[in-house]
């Protein structure tokens, strides 16, 4: 029931849907998905058989993996990526789980691969397709290093969209405080009008209270004194210690160092990928940066010149200097 060779792989349907029964109801058989992942992968024979435990394999011809298609059974209909956490709905369709309850979470009771009306909106677990992309992925590290950046890249762009959102707000907030500000000021302003004739110890209270709001009023202005262009999103930003310029991340893959005073780039560094965190060192001028093509940078301003790279298994997000200087700390999407 389900034979499986490199020249006839099942993609979906009917010997899929039987491979995966099986290893749900045959309790003699329960490595069976995780032989028909490993199946996938290597393009092995696999026998479902009714035999305990008998799966007889047999070679074939070798095949890079690099150019393997990755099963549709194992891609979520709605995102089209590699399921995560494969569920079934109430009509047997599969999903991934965050997909799926977004679909739900959207107002709709259909479902997405047949449009037709679903009973309920309990999903439950697909173990044996869960196991079986899982032993897959084991089998096909490229795909897994690839989900993996794919992911790390979804979880930055999440962590982005939310401190968009938080400044949006703090934008917002700081806005209603100032007009709120200008209406006072406004009440007391006319109160001093009315005050003109009023005894010295008014006009003494009047003029303190508008004092007050005025000194309130400067620390919640926010006036922009310049605008420094980019070629694209500004994704970090960090002062020198001694305040006199500053340095910028950008999604064009450049590190720009600026002149606090003038707002004049000194001078541009170019990175393999988006430029995601920047840090000075705290005692010299030199820098660190964090970049998308998953090194760590050692840079020299006064020259532009990398003193040194570090390879990380991943995106790094984000570098700190110990204060004493002597060493670095890094996060990094591995």
């Amino acid at each position: 029931a389900g034979c499986f060779s490199g020249a006839a792989l099942p993609d979906s349907g009917l010997q899929f849907r039987r491979a995966l029964a099986m290893a749900v109801t045959a309790p003699a058989h329960h490595d069976n998905a995780h032989l028909l992942g490993a199946a996938f992968a290597r393009h092995c024979y696999v026998d479902f058989g009714v035999d305990d435990d008998k799966v007889d394999k047999v070679d074939c011809s070798p095949v890079n993996p690099a150019v393997q298609p990755i099963p549709s059974s194992f891609e979520c209909p709605i995102t089209k990526e590699v399921m995560k956490q494969p569920v079934l709905t109430s009509d047997g369709q599969c999903y991934d789980k965050e997909a799926i309850q977004a679909w739900f979470q959207r107002g709709n009771m259909t479902s997405p691969a047949t449009n037709l009306p679903l009973t309920s909106t309990t999903l439950v677990p697909c173990k044996p397709m869960q196991a079986a992309i899982q032993e897959y992925l084991r089998h096909r590290p490229e795909v897994q290093v690839r989900e993996w950046d794919r992911r790390a890249y979804e979880a930055a762009a999440q962590q982005l969209q939310s401190d968009l959102c938080g400044k949006q707000v703090v934008n917002a907030t700081t806005e209603v405080a100032m007009e709120a500000l200008r209406a006072e000021l406004r009440a007391l302003a006319a109160k001093l009008m009315a005050s003109r004739e009023a005894p010295e110890q008014q006009l003494r209270s009047v003029a303190a209270e508008v004092q007050s709001r005025l000194s309130m009023l400067g620390v919640a202005h926010i006036e922009k004194e310049r605008e420094i262009d980019h070629g694209n999103e500004v994704c970090c930003v960090a002062w020198h210690p001694s305040g006199s310029r500053l340095a910028t991340g950008s999604a064009d893959k450049k590190l720009r160092l600026i002149d606090a005073a003038t707002g004049k780039v000194q001078r541009e560094g170019h990175h393999g990928d988006l430029v995601w965190c920047v840090a000075w060192h705290p005692f010299s001028s030199r820098l660190a940066t964090g970049c998308g093509d998953k090194r760590l940078r050692l840079i020299d301003a006064a020259t532009g010149q990398v003193e040194r790279e570090v390879e990380h298994g991943g995106v790094v997000t984000c570098v700190a200097w110990h204060p004493s200087g002597s060493k670095l700390a890094t996060g990094s999407a591995d």
